[in-house]
């Protein structure tokens, strides 16, 4: 065996989480009970693995990889009812300086906790011989290739991992070891424990037993049956308090039977955190309701007498409401027109859905029709628009009528018009349609001649009155353009539509420019000569002259 290479302080650091939880129970008989155990008692000498309970990975760097020749030699695994680790360096073999990585692992089974809360951990950890502790704050794990800590260093850590999650540290000896493990306070649906484990001397003998796991029993919240429901009736909301004092949420928090006749629901039932409670549920029965059904009656006119309505509709007894029904007897007269959908409410107690009948009041009077004014110049006009709403079928007469449209073109003034109902307790109605003429708006504003080199014009807008646009040769955006054009040039006006007006025209006349004859000036002037009027106009044009010598149409050389 190799012996360590250096001799240190003998120390021993125990490090473990202590959770202190305000923990408040509202029931009973609740306790502490022991989940999973390892006590190593019924293992034969040298056993490093049992599977499937727990697993072991070590080595061994400096026995030739022998991990249980034997106390003093090397030690891996169950001895004497304990779990022993003697002169076991751990992988990886550090050759620089002898010793090892310290990855030495015992590893429990997957161990269902569901059902359990505050869940503990404990083990108690032992060892005889001379240990160094060459990291107090940490484990080392791995080769630092140097001694310390490579062939010197002697740890125990201890390590759970909840629901396959990450694993946690819960324990640390570092050296000389004394007294137990332990964790409180954990939650969760599965367990796992690791434990790693090396000393580097023979004489260095490392000891754990009695991993023991214990639990609080949650308990199953029960609650008051809810229901049978009868689907018609308002949401249930559900108790957030078992019968033993447990708060937690339902899902739903609030049951609505509609629609849920003639099933069975399972509802969700999640304790609140903090409490050692196991999630519920509880199966809500919804019956089915029963519909009557009631005979039609009516249709009625508003002076009709009132008609009784029937108190029991296949077995279901209940009372009538709705516009019109006093001390279930419908009255035509004082419901009014129109069509009314009466109720029948069934008593509380038979779980049968409301009824509802459909009664058509007619008003024994006339339609109220509207009117209208249009333009002769307008589309066909649809008469179902002058129509009174309750009172949708019947037959149109009048001129310029056929079926239900009405045509303006060759009517003018008042036309009156008649509706006929086809409904009961009925009179015809009469309305009226204004005819407008279509007005031919009188054109100003343009000019009746335009010469052909003068600039484009403006075409006023609007015109008589009416807003509109231009249109024409020469015409863009409202203006006229004369370049190019001769003689007469019809320009359209056409009104915006909706003004109940036609379109209107007129003429401009494009003349050509004429150059004028030159007259009255001399052909040659002595330089000496006192000035010459130009005379103006020429050829009948009115206008200036200019040039050399000229001012104010005066020709003068002597200046």
């Amino acid at each position: 065996m190799m012996a360590k290479r250096h001799s240190r302080l003998l120390h021993a650091v125990i490090r473990h989480g202590i959770w202190l939880l305000l923990f408040t129970v509202f029931c009973t008989n609740q306790s502490v009970a022991q989940i999973w155990s390892e006590d190593f008692n019924s293992y034969p000498d040298g056993t490093d693995q049992a599977p499937p309970k727990w697993t072991t990975n070590a080595t061994d760097c400096d026995d030739g990889g022998n991990l249980n020749l034997g106390p003093g030699a090397s030690q891996w695994g169950a001895w004497g009812g304990q779990f022993a680790i003697n002169d076991i360096e751990g992988a990886p073999c550090c050759a620089a300086f002898g010793g090892g990585g310290n990855d030495n692992s015992w590893l429990s089974e997957i161990i269902n906790i569901a059902g359990y809360c505050n869940i503990g951990i404990s083990l108690d950890v032992s060892g005889t011989g001379v240990f160094e502790c060459d990291s107090g704050g940490s484990p080392i794990f791995g080769c630092q290739n140097t001694t310390p800590p490579d062939n010197s260093h002697d740890q125990i850590v201890a390590q759970y991992s909840l629901n396959s999650g990450p694993w946690t540290q819960f324990g640390y000896v570092c050296g000389l070891p004394g007294g137990a493990l332990s964790i409180t306070g954990l939650n969760g649906n599965t367990l796992q424990i690791r434990i790693y484990a090396a000393n580097k001397s023979n004489a260095e003998f490392y000891y754990f037993e009695n991993v023991v796991v214990t639990g609080t029993a949650a308990v199953v919240p029960t609650f008051t049956q809810v229901g049978p429901l009868c689907e018609n009736e308002a949401p249930v909301v559900l108790p957030t308090t078992s019968n033993q004092g447990i708060n937690g949420t339902w899902n739903p928090a609030i049951f609505n039977p509609a629609g849920l006749g003639g099933t069975t629901t399972t509802v969700n039932f999640t304790p609140t955190t903090g409490q050692c409670a196991l999630p519920t549920t509880m199966d809500i029965v919804v019956n089915e309701p029963v519909t009557p059904t009631a005979n039609p009656i009516g249709p009625f006119c508003t002076n009709d007498p009132p008609v009784g309505l029937p108190t029991n509709l296949g077995g279901i007894n209940g009372n009538w409401s709705g516009q019109g029904v006093a001390g279930n007897s419908f009255d035509p007269m004082a419901a009014g027109p129109g069509n009314f959908n009466l109720t029948f409410t069934p008593t509380p107690g038979q779980c049968s859905n409301t009824a509802s009948l459909s009664v058509m009041v007619t008003q024994a009077a006339t339609p109220n029709l509207g009117s209208t004014t249009l333009c002769s110049t307008d589309p066909l006009y649809d008469l179902t628009l002058l129509q009174d709403p309750l009172y949708p079928i019947g037959t149109w007469s009048g001129p310029g009528v056929n079926g239900t449209s009405f045509n303006p073109v060759g009517q003018s003034g008042v036309v009156n018009l008649t509706f006929t109902s086809s409904a009961n307790c009925m009179m015809p109605a009469n309305t009226t349609i204004t005819v407008n003429t279509a007005t031919t708006p009188p054109i100003t504003g343009v000019p009746a001649s335009i010469c052909e080199n003068a600039p484009s014009i403006n075409l006023p807008t609007p015109q008589g009155g009416f807003a509109g646009n231009w249109s024409g040769q020469g015409v863009t955006n409202n203006n006229f353009d004369p370049s190019g054009l001769s003689g007469s040039i019809t320009l359209t006006f056409t009104p915006n539509a909706g003004q109940c007006a036609n379109p209107a025209t007129t003429s401009i006349s494009v003349t050509t420019p004429t150059t004028p004859a030159i007259t009255g000036v001399p052909a040659s002037i002595c330089e000496t000569e006192a000035a010459i009027p130009l005379p103006t106009p020429q050829g009948g044009f009115a206008g200036n002259w200019s040039g050399q010598g000229v001012t104010n149409n005066s020709f003068d050389l002597t200046d």
